[in-house]
């Protein structure tokens, strides 16, 4: 497994380098979706992402090219007054309905990127809130696989899944 080189990225204050990786990684992405283009999380996150804090990560190769883009970010569990424990979730999932949302990832990068993403996270959440995954995709799969071995009750997987219409030529 190649190594892969991770950042924090200022959101919405992306470099034009990082929105123009952005958006040929969705078009390149293993599960790519309308939710996860840098124009709706952006609006998403400018409606909602005051008292959020931006956890986006995006990923690098060895050759300078992006691999992976988790928009991410992190809450506190709000319980009776005092400061509860930190919750990682996607960004776009609150408030709005937003489907498929998860990780662009390059296809065949993705257990490498996945791998990268829980080290760097390590420690720094006590719950990961994944609502809106793609219920058949590859990633919900390898998603609680790889930030194991955690108690199962510390990753939520969607139990609703979000409906698909698949149209000739997708």
């Amino acid at each position: 497994m190649a190594e892969l080189r991770l950042e924090n990225v200022p959101f919405p204050a992306c470099s034009p380098t990082i929105l123009s990786g952005w958006e040929e990684l969705v078009a390149q992405a293993s599960e790519p979706s309308v939710f996860l283009t840098p124009e709706w999380i952006g609006a998403w996150w400018r409606a909602y992402g005051d008292g959020l804090v931006s956890l986006l990560t995006v990923g690098w190769n060895s050759s300078g090219q992006m691999v992976g883009l988790a928009p991410l970010y992190g809450s506190r569990l709000p319980l009776a007054g005092i400061r509860g424990p930190q919750v990682v979730s996607f960004m776009g999932d609150r408030q709005v309905g937003s489907e498929y949302l998860g990780l662009l990832v390059r296809g065949g990068e993705e257990r490498g990127f996945l791998s990268s993403l829980a080290a760097k996270l390590e420690g720094t959440w006590a719950l990961l809130d994944l609502q809106g995954l793609r219920e058949e995709g590859g990633l919900s799969r390898l998603l609680p696989e790889t930030f194991g071995p955690a108690p199962p009750s510390r990753v939520h997987r969607e139990r609703q899944a979000c409906s698909a219409v698949h149209l000739p030529g997708d």
